[in-house]
């Protein structure tokens, strides 16, 4: 009785395991009169696998190295097929290479691509899972993606496509960074998406206001860093077109910058000529050797764009004589408003700075602190000094207009005391580099006489000491 129990549960356990590869199952796949795959089964079983994976186990066994049916997944050939002599997963040769399998990973969800796809096999928390291979082998713990910069570098976020904002949203729900111990196969905050706020993102990734308000303007043409210039836009609009994020040229027909006249003024007051010059890679993408594309393009290897080096637009330095002296420069920018300037210089303010890096253009207020260059060349000088009609004598209370006793030498001409740092030589004004202050313009006195500064390099003060004053040997300017 014993013996026939034990022969009934052995020949139902086997009719089983038969029924499950073969036809009465409908829950496993088809096979032909022989028992077999149909013929067109190594072109339908990937999807197969990634649709239902265990059914694939009934036969070849949870590890797919044979079971019941003795044919391994991973045989070198079955029935004159090839198989997947290569290991796990049915990957094609050199999947482990970044290059071949981080496009599958990152592009948009389907059967076959995108981070849920590899979850059907190496997990949900991408930790082994069916292929028993974890992604934390190669990745360590930045898995499923490579190490940072993942925000940047080369193998980039950027550029993943966001129907893969469920995956991500294991480690990033809410802006997160989870380790792999803490990952988490839920969401708090809805649906993940990548600008929803979700994950990392708010709707569009920046501030309120930013196309409104010109903030991104003038975080583009800034100094490249994590949060400006035009090389972080492309984090995302990977080349001002394409990518996660929206095309700049839907607001610029002439992206990545506004329309013309982009070299002088525009209407946000955003020109070319303020932007750093960190930038030029990034412009060399349309104007390199002088030229003006339609589409930014990759910046061939060895050229090394400058704004002042020939490999754009501009010479060296900015087109004019450096040291550039103030009546030289005051005659060549013509009348106001100084359009031979302000096509490379900014008016700026009196608080711009002074001196700048060698090569950087200075703005004109950075030298013209009174006001900005004013009239024209006859009486230009005002716009340090003095008022219009008066040849620029000082007027004010404070350097470079401090009235001091100019009123009381009216006769005698600025070369008599300032000489060398006078009108037309390159020590005049600020135009050769150096900060000038009270104590340096006093360069050429007549013979005798002394000037002691009162040591402030703001109001001019000083005191004169020789034989013009005669009794008064000693004035107080």
């Amino acid at each position: 009785m014993r013996r026939n129990l034990i022969y009934l549960t052995l020949t139902g356990l086997l009719l089983t395991a038969l029924g499950g590869c073969g036809s009465s199952n409908s829950a496993a796949p088809a096979f032909n009169a022989g028992g077999q795959h149909p013929a067109a089964w190594p072109s339908l079983h990937g999807a197969v696998y990634l649709e239902r994976a265990e059914q694939c186990y009934e036969c070849h066994g949870s590890d797919l190295k044979g079971g019941i049916s003795k044919v391994s997944c991973f045989s070198a050939s079955w029935n004159g097929l090839g198989c997947h002599a290569n290991g796990p997963g049915g990957h094609p040769a050199n999947w482990g290479n970044a290059s071949v399998h981080a496009p599958h990973a990152k592009a948009m969800v389907t059967g076959t691509d995108g981070f849920p796809s590899c979850q059907k096999c190496h997990g949900q928390l991408f930790d082994g899972g069916a292929a028993k291979v974890s992604c934390y082998t190669c990745h360590g713990v930045s898995a499923p993606h490579a190490p940072k910069p993942w925000r940047g570098g080369t193998y980039t976020h950027t550029n993943t496509d966001p129907s893969n904002a469920v995956a991500c949203a294991l480690c990033h729900t809410a802006g997160v960074n989870l380790t792999p111990s803490l990952k988490l196969p839920s969401y708090a905050t809805g649906a993940p998406g990548c600008f929803n706020s979700t994950l990392c993102h708010g709707a569009v990734g920046h501030p309120t206001g930013w196309s409104a308000g010109n903030q991104h303007g003038s975080a583009a043409i800034a100094a490249p860093s994590g949060t400006t210039g035009l090389s972080y836009c492309t984090t995302c609009h990977i080349d001002y077109r394409t990518g996660p994020g929206t095309s700049c040229f839907q607001c610029h027909t002439t992206a990545p910058h506004p329309a013309t006249p982009w070299r002088g003024a525009t209407a946000s007051g955003t020109t070319h000529t303020k932007a750093d010059q960190g930038n030029a890679p990034q412009c060399a993408r349309c104007h390199l050797n002088n030229q003006r594309l339609t589409t930014p393009r990759t910046v061939p290897p060895g050229a090394t764009p400058g704004c002042f080096n020939n490999t754009m637009c501009h010479g060296a330095i900015t087109g004019h004589a450096f040291p550039y002296p103030g009546a030289t420069h005051n005659t060549a920018a013509g009348v106001s408003p100084f359009t031979a300037c302000i096509g490379c210089h900014s008016i700026g303010t009196a608080a711009s700075p002074y001196p700048v890096a060698a090569g950087v253009k200075p703005d004109c207020r950075s030298c013209h602190t009174k006001a900005a260059p004013v009239g024209n060349p006859t009486n230009g000088c005002y716009s340090c000094h003095g008022v219009s009609g008066n040849s620029g004598r000082p007027v004010g209370s404070a350097f470079p207009d401090r009235a001091g006793m100019h009123s009381t030498h009216s006769a005698y001409s600025c070369s008599t005391c300032h000489g060398g740092g006078g009108t037309g030589t390159s020590g005049h004004g600020n135009s050769n580099r150096v900060k000038k202050n009270p104590t340096n313009v006093i360069v050429n006195l007549p013979a005798g006489i002394t000037f002691t500064s009162n040591g402030s390099t703001t109001s001019g003060g000083g005191t004169c000491t020789g034989t013009c004053h005669e009794a008064h040997n000693r004035r107080t300017w």
